[in-house]
């Protein structure tokens, strides 16, 4: 695709849940492969809106050339819980590699979740349209596996922006995340954003995501 491959927005003035998003392949040209984001509340910006039960589950990304394939952009005054990216095969990881978009390789991250507005995530001011309240809590990475590509492009970020105590990021766990067999460790990641309570990093030795 052309920019996002899945994305789920809110654009209304409801609350939304209980979305599923299984057994798909995928090919990201520009932007993200799974994202939430950035617009979570453009419906009615004068009342915090819930988004809940996601699950991405059994998606092959055949390649991603831009930016991070699972990834939770919260720019508005939302609150995003009980997400669960699962069984996740990238065969070919290139996101900020310089030259192999024309955009200028986009952003090196596997996994970016962040709460802010979008202008600190790096993103158009347009896209925030109340910078209140927002959290991302409950989120489950379970069991992803990169093929080939760069390590380069496998980074984490985790932006948190305060905002005066506006922002939350709570219960996010990371478990079994793989580049080519070898377990990916982002507790240096975790602890340089002072989150270390908040995200947890766990890896069991290598097993094959091919039955």
């Amino acid at each position: 695709s052309w920019d996002d491959s899945i994305v789920l927005k809110n654009y209304t003035n409801t609350n939304k849940q209980n979305i599923k998003v299984t057994n798909s392949l995928i090919w990201t040209d520009l932007a993200q492969s799974m994202e939430i984001g950035f617009e979570t509340n453009k419906g009615n910006p004068l009342t915090s809106m819930k988004l809940s039960n996601v699950l991405f589950e059994n998606i092959d990304v055949l390649h991603a050339f831009h930016k991070a394939p699972i990834s939770i952009h919260n720019a508005d005054n939302c609150s995003i819980s009980n997400v669960t990216f699962k069984n996740i095969i990238l065969e070919d990881a290139q996101m900020g590699v310089s030259g192999t978009h024309g955009e200028g390789g986009g952003w090196p991250y596997l996994i970016d979740f962040d709460n802010g507005n979008s202008e600190e995530m790096g993103g158009d001011a347009s896209w925030t349209n109340n910078d209140g309240n927002r959290s991302i809590e409950n989120v489950l990475v379970e069991g992803v596996w990169v093929l080939a590509g760069e390590k380069s492009s496998c980074g984490l970020r985790l932006l948190n922006e305060d905002s005066g105590g506006k922002s939350q990021m709570k219960n996010i766990q990371l478990k079994n995340i793989y580049f080519k067999k070898q377990a990916l460790n982002f507790t240096s990641i975790i602890n340089e954003v002072n989150l270390a309570g908040q995200v947890s990093d766990k890896n069991s030795p290598y097993f094959s995501p091919f039955k």
